[in-house]
């Protein structure tokens, strides 16, 4: 799967869970943020750190979902974007 396949999947995953909670803010707010993803989806792509471990995510977010723990949802869901960012800093030479 190439780069830019793997990220249009992590961004669909978190429409269709932003979706699911019924929260029209929400969904207008992840919407705002497609036509800037797809402008820079070479670019961003780079920063996903593959498919195994964005599956993993997925999965274990579903799993804390499911089971209706939202400290533990909140937390895999804090650390893959804290994982994220980071790894997009250390590719743009920023700073976080």
């Amino acid at each position: 799967m190439s780069p830019e396949g793997l990220l249009d999947i992590d961004f669909e995953f978190y429409v269709a869970m932003t979706r699911a909670t019924h929260n029209q803010v929400l969904v207008l707010l992840i919407n705002t943020t497609r036509h800037a993803l797809s402008a820079h989806a070479g670019p961003l792509a780079r920063f996903l750190s593959g498919y195994a471990e964005v599956d993993a995510h997925h999965q274990q977010l579903v799993a804390a979902i499911r089971e209706r723990d939202e400290n533990r949802a909140a937390h895999i869901a804090e650390r893959y974007l804290r994982a994220s960012t980071e790894r997009l800093v250390a590719l743009t030479g920023g700073e976080g």
